[in-house]
């Protein structure tokens, strides 16, 4: 299936940037086996332009780069890494740690703040 795509743009250190994001996994709010850290550490090495992160009770495939002179071509490019690599990785780290894969609907019903 698809892959959610969130796009950001943000300003540090007076340069503007693109942060493009991509949901996966719902953590459990406890006894998260400590090796899923070790695990996408060692994915992280292996992978280009792009890094799994955690972010709040979540783990996204994350990825950031300076807007400055960024082509179609570039920003295209970035669209189908990150997209691929959650396609990749959700169904393999939910299998292999016994995590939900990251859903929509589970987050709309589960939060009393919505959606930002």
């Amino acid at each position: 299936s698809g892959a959610l795509l969130v796009l950001s743009l943000f300003v540090a250190r007076d340069q503007e940037y693109l942060r493009l994001s991509s949901p996966i996994l719902s953590l459990p709010a406890q006894g998260v086996d400590p090796a899923l850290y070790q695990r996408l550490l060692e994915l992280n090495a292996e992978m280009v332009c792009a890094a799994l992160a955690t972010v709040s009770l979540e783990v996204h495939v994350v990825a950031v780069r300076p807007v400055g002179n960024a082509g179609p071509q570039e920003l295209e490019d970035l669209l189908v890494r990150v997209a691929g690599y959650a396609n990749l990785f959700k169904g393999q780290l939910s299998e292999e740690f016994g995590i939900p894969v990251w859903e929509l609907a589970a987050v709309a019903e589960g939060s009393d703040e919505g959606i930002e």
